[in-house]
Parts: C-alpha cells; structure tokens; sequence
C-alpha cells in the first residue's frame, strides 16, 4: 500500500483578530494570533480558542464560535482565559501575563482544555463552552509549551515543545492511560529539515492516517511546517530526515476529522486571522 501525504486545499478565514479595546497592545501590528485549539461543544457549535500575543497584558486566550465549519466569520466569544495568580501560573513582577497554546480533548463525556503558564495546565468542562482550572491545575505531562493530546488504541501521547538555554529545541512525548499519570518523556523529533533552533519545534501535532503517525511541526524562523511519518508514535527522528513525507507553506496547524473528512486550521499569513483547510491525504 502506498503512504499518504497531507495536500491541504483553499483556506477558508473563519476567526479575525477582535478588538479588544483597552486591552489592545500598543502596536496593533504586532498583536498576533498565534497557536490555538478547537472542538465542537456539546450543543453542536464550534468553538476556537487561540493565544493572542502582543496584548496590553502580556497574552492571554481569546475565544470563537462557529455554527459550522464551512461558514466564515464566527462570532468572537470574547476573552477566556488570562493567566491566573491564585493558580501560580505566570505572571511577571511588572504585570505582563503569559498564557498560550490551548488544546482540547473530550474523553467519558468530559471536555478538557490543556494550556501552559508556568508549566502545562488543565481545566475541564461538561458543556464544552464554560471550563474551570482543576486544583491543581498543573499536570506532570512533561514540556514547556504547545502540548498536544494523540488517543490512540486506549492510550494517550502527548506532544510538547521544550526548548533549552544551549538555544535548541525538541519535540518531547509521555504516555498515559488515564490523562493523570504520565511515563517519563522521549524525546520523539529534533533537527532535521525543520532546523534544531530554539523555535523550530514549535506546535507539534500528530495524527494517526492509515497505519501511520504524523508528527506536525512548525519552525517561527522559516514559518513553515514540516512533516514526518512513522509507524511508531514515538519515533519522527532525532537529526534525521529518513521519516520526512512534506514542508507546508502554513503555520501552527491543528488537525481534525468530522465525518470523514479531515481538516486543519492555521494562521494567516499576517497572524491576524485563523484559516480553516480541508486536507486530502495523496497517496506517493
């Protein structure tokens, strides 16, 4: 059987950058809306949460809602998230705000939102809409930053970047059975094609296709993903290239199935919008 490789097709502009009045950063230009997560909620709506960067605080989570994936413009849901004191997670001495990354799983009927501030967090919902931090609110999942959450065949692999003070950067995966406890990290892809910067291994995402796993990651210095396959969740390649299937002209992309057909959602070239992409898997 041949492999697949991801083709995305025309983006669709779903979510714009909101005005957030006196929370706007001082340079609208420079406000961004970067990594982000998106589920359908329990009453059938859609709903994207994404970090906004270059805020007047710092950043912070900003929300979406869509009634259907291939209708435009959703309605802005306001802001969702900002980085909590009373839950230690990271805010400077001067004030500034740090939250991003927020990814969503729904497992037994509960929605989970995974997010980093000073480590990687959790909050839950029934609703899919309204989610409260859980106490604690930090996981052992291992990484610094943009974690995702793969279940397959009962288990669950996370996905997350951690980056190093030598000035590298690594994709590093933990294995549960529960969403609670975690195994130690592996460190599952490096270098390569994507680069081995300090931000060339940023949201990685993986998926399972047709026997095979494939890892997602995009660089902030090239701004493109790269693609890896594998037959082993925890193996893309470490300095290695011999798992490299495709490099996208796209950014911080999160992947997605809804009746039969797969999707990614991404950045807009200018980071002022979210896209959304119908994915055809070629077979090569």
């Amino acid at each position: 059987m041949k492999k697949r490789s991801p083709e995305p097709g025309e983006p669709l502009t779903i979510c714009t950058m909101p005005d957030l009045k006196e929370l706007n950063g001082a340079e609208p230009e420079h406000q961004h809306v970067v990594d982000h997560g998106i589920i359908q909620a329990k009453n059938g709506k859609w709903q994207l949460w994404a970090c906004l960067r270059g805020v007047k605080v710092g950043r912070l989570l900003y929300g979406w809602e869509g009634d259907s994936l291939d209708s435009g413009n959703w309605r802005h849901a306001g802001v969702k998230m900002r980085a909590n004191a009373d839950f230690d997670e990271n805010i400077s001495s001067t004030g500034v705000e740090q939250i991003g990354a927020p990814f969503f799983i729904k497992e037994k009927g509960v929605y989970y939102c995974f997010y980093h501030s000073d480590g990687i967090r959790v909050a839950q919902s029934s609703d899919g809409i309204l989610y409260e931090r859980l106490t604690p609110n930090t996981t052992s999942i291992p990484g610094g930053r943009d974690v995702m959450i793969l279940k397959h065949d009962e288990l669950f692999y996370s996905y997350a970047t951690t980056s190093t003070l030598a000035g590298e950067s690594f994709v590093e995966s933990a294995v549960s059975s529960d969403l609670v406890s975690w195994s130690e990290s592996t460190i599952v892809s490096r270098g390569g094609k994507g680069g081995c910067g300090v931000v060339d291994s940023e949201s990685p995402f993986v998926v399972f296709v047709d026997g095979y796993f494939y890892l997602f990651r995009t660089s902030s210095i090239s701004l493109k993903t790269v693609v890896y396959r594998s037959e082993d969740p925890l193996a893309f390649g470490i300095d290695d290239d011999s798992k490299f299937v495709a490099e996208l002209d796209m950014k911080i992309l999160e992947l997605f199935e809804d009746k039969g057909q797969w999707y990614t959602t991404h950045i807009s070239e200018d980071f002022q919008s979210v896209c959304l992409s119908k994915i055809d898997w070629k077979r090569k």
